[in-house]
């Protein structure tokens, strides 16, 4: 591996990737892609979310972007142990210079890797565009056909919902104590802060530059989700002509929309 140009291309050294992308096609591959997209001004769906928008120059140039990163040498073709999210496999060990991830390597570091040091900076966005990242999350929910529909519904009202300073106590030992996220709820973004939780360090940077324009990830069904991870894997890996196979992508999602009668989709 030689000096590499693109993304990541000064770090690169013949024993260390500059930069890191998941290569691994999933919803979680589309999920940390989506935020270029819209930094570049593109998005899914049109406004209505009637039709696809997807065939755009902003979609074309992220994808390029992930491509060159990988045709350079300065991103690899293979990401090591879980994925792109490992941050001790990939970043802590030094197979890369730097990882996009997001803020759960805090605590994963943290607790794998204490002496690492490392930083925290907000993607950069291309000019003319904001920086913007994808917000997830995880969800428990109740299955009404269980033995006990209404006993599970208060157990998920207690655990994530509940409003007594208990319960807010609960959330942000959850948030900021057993791991690392933003709250949120802003009581448990408060009782957080007032216990310092974002006073320093990297957790202060997410907070305050890393999340401060952001977009919830999409819930897209997995027809469009798959038209997009196609795309995605046939340029990063295969060398696709983005144009085309945005293209080909719009199209497929086209499809699928004109014969959609569900709930909306966001």
């Amino acid at each position: 591996m030689g000096r590499a140009a693109g993304p990541g291309g000064a770090l690169t050294t013949p024993d260390r990737f500059g930069m890191l992308f998941e290569t691994n096609p999933g919803y979680y591959q589309n999920f940390t892609w989506y935020p270029w997209l819209w930094m570049a001004g593109g998005d899914v769906f049109t406004p209505d979310l009637r039709r696809s928008a997807f065939d755009s120059t902003a979609a074309h140039r992220a994808m390029r972007l992930w491509q060159d990163a990988v045709r350079s040498g300065a991103a690899p073709r293979r990401v090591r142990g879980e994925g792109g999210n490992d941050t001790i496999s990939n970043l802590a060990q030094g197979y890369c210079a730097m990882q996009q991830l997001g803020i759960w390597g805090i605590a994963e570091i943290a607790e794998q890797a204490p002496g690492f040091r490392y930083g925290v900076t907000p993607m950069p966005a291309p000019p003319g565009g904001t920086a913007t990242t994808a917000l997830g999350s995880w969800a428990m929910v109740a299955n009404a056909y269980g033995a006990n529909p209404e006993a599970a519904a208060e157990f998920v009202a207690w655990a994530l919902g509940s409003s007594d300073p208990a319960g807010v106590e609960r959330m942000r030992q959850w948030n900021t104590v057993a791991k690392t996220g933003i709250p949120p709820r802003r009581s448990v973004r408060r009782a957080a802060e007032a216990q310092g939780a974002f006073d320093d360090g990297p957790m202060r940077v997410f907070a305050d530059q890393v999340m401060a324009q952001a977009r919830p990830e999409p819930r897209y069904p997995p027809e469009v989700y798959r038209a997009i991870s196609d795309a995605l894997q046939s340029c990063q890996l295969d060398g696709a002509d983005p144009a085309e196979a945005a293209g080909a992508a719009s199209e497929q999602i086209d499809t699928f929309l004109a014969g959609y009668d569900g709930a909306a989709i966001q």
